[in-house]
């Protein structure tokens, strides 16, 4: 996991670099999921992306790959508005901008993360960031399926 979280992270560091936001890309560099490198990087991006839009200019956005009981996972966190707990599962859907925020974009760019994941036997979850304000993603991976390729 993390060889596409870092290449997800140096993709954008220009995009953060503009916005003075400190991208720290921290956690187990060992750890490794089943399926395919792509993937998994333009789903981190997605997620960074994001991250970087919606966090005030001189934040920080945390990346951490982390193990739980034997199950890999991601988490990206910002300290931007957050997405209130009852629009979070709309949010996860094509082209649904949520009202009042600044970011620009499509409104694709959780949606792919979403199915990104789920061709992973994955589950992306969203949460109030650990910040005090913003939001979290986390993208748990199932354990690792030894006839698949790992990323």
């Amino acid at each position: 996991l993390y060889g596409p979280c870092q290449r997800a992270v140096e993709t954008l560091f220009e995009l953060a670099e503009e916005r003075n936001i400190e991208v720290v890309c921290s956690g187990r560099s060992e750890v490794r999921v089943s399926g395919t490198d792509g993937l998994i990087e333009i789903l981190v991006s997605n997620l960074l992306r994001n991250a970087i839009i919606y966090t005030p200019a001189g934040g920080r956005v945390p990346v951490e790959i982390v193990v739980e009981n034997d199950r890999p996972y991601i988490v990206v966190e910002d300290n931007g508005p957050g997405i209130p707990a009852e629009l979070r599962d709309a949010a996860l859907q094509r082209f649904i901008r949520i009202p009042d925020n600044l970011g620009e974009g499509s409104g694709l760019g959780l949606a792919i993360a979403r199915r990104i994941v789920e061709l992973h036997e994955g589950h992306l979850a969203l949460f109030d960031s650990s910040c005090g304000q913003g939001l979290r993603v986390e993208v748990r991976f199932p354990p690792r399926h030894p006839e698949r390729r790992e990323a």
